[in-house]
């Protein structure tokens, strides 16, 4: 009996050789790409960890806890010192395309700045960096419980979303507003409160 070459018959059947794969899959394009173009969730689909019972105080000393944020859909935006610029150019976008969600509590954003590693004698300085205004508060996370729980990044904007039942379903890590990914967000986040 003889061996089939790549690429000729054997019994009425064809052999792909190596080449004929790789110009398929040229001319199919790239897969993983497509998938990500069609999925409506951000590029990091997270193991589902629960939101970490908490109670931190925001700039202003006024005690946030974890129970305030039940059964809604939370958004979760940290950053270190590098990182806040980055939460204002999204956070604002998300929540004017989310206002009629946010009126009726079924979305809850959760501000939070990593600050673990700062000098205790510079907290009263970065405390005043922040906003005064009781509307922009922000969580003081000075012993990093956030970091440590959901690996946030440095320098960058985290956007970490949780669902109705406090499960962490969606974790991006950005920079610069990108509309795209932006819109990827946003409808992951409306798909959670389906």
């Amino acid at each position: 009996m003889r061996s089939a070459r790549p690429g000729s018959t054997s019994a009425g059947r064809f052999r792909w050789g190596p080449m004929v794969v790789v110009l398929l899959l040229a001319a199919m394009g790239d897969p993983v790409a497509a998938a990500e173009e069609a999925s409506p969730i951000p590029e990091i689909i997270p193991a589902a960890i629960p939101l970490i019972n908490f109670r931190i105080q925001d700039q202003m000393g006024k005690l946030h806890t974890s129970g305030y944020f039940r059964n809604s859909v939370v958004v979760l935006f940290s950053g270190d010192r590098e990182g806040s610029v980055f939460i204002k150019q999204w956070s604002p976008v998300l929540a004017d395309s989310l206002a009629a969600e946010i009126k009726n509590y079924r979305v809850k954003f959760l501000p939070h700045a990593h600050l673990a590693g700062a000098p205790f004698f510079m907290k009263g300085t970065i405390r005043n960096r922040f906003s005064d205004d009781p509307a922009e508060w922000v969580l003081m996370d000075w012993d990093g419980e956030f970091r440590a729980a959901y690996d946030l990044a440095e320098d960058h904007c985290s956007i970490v979303v949780f669902d109705s039942q406090g499960l962490r379903r969606i974790q991006v890590v950005v920079q610069e507003f990108d509309p795209r990914l932006f819109q990827r967000i946003l409808t992951g986040i409306r798909a959670l409160m389906e």
